[in-house]
């Protein structure tokens, strides 16, 4: 479903998937590390105008597909991040032990 090929930029605490600037993105996800192995799904942002075009869900879908890449676990911070990983069980195993939903 990663139809957009979001850019990515590491961070100092992690990073950040977006489309558009990397200063002022048209949407993004920033994630940071959260321990060993783990991450936190900290913000996803989408620009009003572009919403409802399903660009959050491919931002969290990317980075998903970056924690199994690195073999690292998901800690959703983010509410619309909760709110997907609540709605996709199919997802759960890539939860960090120490998600709550």
């Amino acid at each position: 479903m990663d139809a957009h090929n979001f850019k990515f930029i590491k961070t100092a605490s992690g990073g950040m998937f977006y489309s558009g600037d990397k200063v002022y993105p048209d949407a993004h996800i920033d994630f940071s590390i959260a321990g060993d192995g783990i991450i936190s799904a900290d913000s996803t942002e989408v620009k009003p105008e572009l919403s409802g075009q399903g660009l959050a869900k491919e931002l969290v879908i990317t980075l998903i597909n970056y924690a199994e890449k690195e073999n690292l676990k998901i800690i959703p911070v983010c509410s619309y991040v909760v709110a997907f990983f609540k709605k996709n069980v199919a997802y759960h195993p890539i939860l960090a032990a120490e998600a709550s939903l």
